[in-house]
């Protein structure tokens, strides 16, 4: 019995010793691996299913929760990250944009998975070139309003906030908003007033304006010309009477003789008149009336003697 007792007691001895030995050969990558397993607890549970899926790094710091970085490490993913951008701007220069954008769309995903603001806001104003020069003015919206807001504001330079304002003009351009182009570029040139491109892009839309202005002002011209009004024609036809009244007027003023014509009124309402005193002269003398002889034989008229030749 006693020497049983002696045996349990070394036994323990060595356990508790194991014990020890365990706690101070226990590696650092065990400490981490602990506290990603203690950090599962905020995944969903499609990523609990599947470790590929988890948005955290493996052992060896490798991610797995998207195709584009499958296996790859965080200075993997930033290599993979520039290379997609370098692709887009290449395919940019050569007119595809439709591919350009999706290169951007990659790199700008993993951007946000660097947690680069600064490279994120820099790929949206590309991702708004692309989708502008595809008439696609409403996406192209998206990406700069999303430069404009918490997340990305306050990463945002001065000049990268003015190109901003810059693409967004170009989208209303596009789109026909001129107005709001021009505020565009007004908030664009506040920010940054010696942003040359948004000077010559204001320049531009003031023409744009001037010429739209003008070709409204000549259409409501011609429609005035072609459709008078009935109170406008009417006054152009009273117009033309009176003024055809007072050339009548000023015609027979001309032709008539006022003083021949009062001297005729007074011998005609005169009772005293005769038929001498109403003679009358025009052209060469002629006795229009005269008394009648008391010889004129029975059938004679009166005949008017005319002096002259």
């Amino acid at each position: 019995a006693q020497a049983m007792s002696v045996c349990e007691a070394d036994s323990g001895e060595h356990l508790l010793q194991h014990a020890a030995l365990a706690h101070a050969t226990k590696s650092p990558q065990d400490d981490s691996t602990s506290s990603d397993h203690s950090s599962l607890s905020d995944l969903s549970d499609a990523e609990k299913e599947d470790p590929h899926k988890n948005r955290l790094p493996d052992a060896e710091g490798r991610y797995y929760d998207d195709g584009l970085w499958y296996g790859k490490t965080l200075a993997e993913i930033r290599d993979a990250t520039e290379h997609e951008k370098s692709m887009g701007n290449d395919l940019s220069k050569s007119g595809d944009w439709h591919a350009a954008a999706r290169c951007w769309k990659n790199a700008m995903k993993g951007a946000e998975k660097l947690e680069d603001a600064d490279l994120e806001i820099r790929l949206r104003l590309n991702l708004a070139l692309g989708y502008t020069k595809q008439q696609k003015t409403n996406k192209a919206l998206e990406h700069c309003d999303a430069i404009f807001k918490e997340k990305l504001k306050c990463s945002t330079t001065p000049h990268l906030r003015s190109k901003a304002h810059y693409r967004r003009a170009e989208a209303f351009q596009v789109a026909g908003e001129i107005e709001k182009a021009m505020a565009s570029i007004r908030a664009a040139l506040e920010v940054q007033s010696d942003n040359m491109d948004a000077r010559r892009k204001w320049t531009q839309l003031k023409q744009v304006t001037d010429e739209q202005r003008q070709r409204e002002r000549s259409l409501f011209v011609g429609k005035f010309k072609t459709e008078p009004t009935v109170e406008a024609s009417a006054a152009s036809e009273q117009s033309l009477a009176e003024q055809s009244t007072a050339e009548g007027m000023i015609a027979t003023d001309a032709l008539t003789d006022r003083t021949a014509a009062v001297r005729l009124s007074n011998l005609l309402t005169s009772t005293e008149a005769n038929a001498a005193s109403l003679n009358a002269e025009f052209g060469c003398r002629a006795n229009c009336w005269e008394p009648l002889s008391s010889q004129a034989s029975d059938g004679d008229v009166p005949t008017a003697v005319i002096d002259g030749k």
